[in-house]
C-alpha cells in the first residue's frame, strides 16, 4: 500500500489500473484496497460518472491530507522525496484532456516498472505538470528545452511529461 500511495503522491492521482500495476496486485484486490483507503479518510476520489460522447470516466484516487500524513509518518520515504501535500481540486478535475494526463501516467508508470528490473538506472526525476520555476529575472516553464542552442521562442519545447534517468554503470 505504501508503494501506491507514494506513486499517488508523485503523480497526484491513479486509477485502479494504474495502482495495480505500481503495487504488483491484481485488479479486484487493488480496486478493493482503494475502497478501503477511501472509506478511511486516506483517499479521495473524482470521476466514475458519465460523460456524454465518453461513456463513464474511469474512477480516479487522489491521497487526502490524512493519507499525506499517514505515508510521511509510517514509512522511511525521505520528505524531500516525498515532496509536499498537493491538493487535487475535485470540482474541477474531469475535462476531456484527463484522458491525455491519464495516458501520461501510464507512460511514466511503464518507465518506473522498467527502471525497478534494472538495478544500474533510477530515476532523479520526473516531470508531469506544467510548473513554472524562476530562472534570472524570467518565469520559466520548468521542462522547458530548446531544440537549438539559440533560445529563441520558436526553438522552445515545452513536453507533457519528462524525466531524468541516471545509468550506474557509466561515468
Amino acid at each position: 500500500a505504501a508503494v501506491g500511495l507514494f506513486f499517488m503522491q508523485r503523480y497526484r492521482f491513479l486509477t485502479i489500473d494504474q495502482y495495480a500495476r505500481v503495487t504488483q496486485m491484481n485488479r479486484s484486490t487493488a480496486r478493493d484496497q482503494l475502497r478501503h483507503m477511501q472509506r478511511l479518510g486516506l483517499l479521495g476520489f473524482f470521476g466514475y460518472v458519465g460523460l456524454i460522447g465518453h461513456g463513464k470516466t474511469p474512477k480516479v484516487y487522489f491521497l487526502t491530507r490524512k493519507g499525506f500524513e499517514l505515508l510521511l509518518s509510517e514509512t522511511d520515504i525521505p520528505t524531500e522525496r516525498l515532496g509536499s501535500f498537493k491538493e487535487v481540486k475535485v470540482e474541477a478535475a474531469w475535462s476531456p484532456q484527463m484522458y491525455h494526463r491519464l495516458r501520461m501516467v501510464d507512460l511514466l508508470i511503464s518507465l518506473e516498472v522498467a527502471v525497478q528490473k534494472r538495478p544500474h538506472l533510477t530515476i532523479l526525476n520526473t516531470f508531469l505538470e506544467y510548473r513554472r520555476i524562476k530562472q534570472g529575472n524570467q518565469i520559466i516553464h520548468e521542462t522547458t528545452d530548446y531544440v537549438d542552442a539559440q533560445e529563441r521562442p520558436d526553438h522552445k519545447l515545452i513536453p507533457d511529461a519528462a524525466f531524468i534517468v541516471e545509468n550506474m554503470q557509466t561515468e
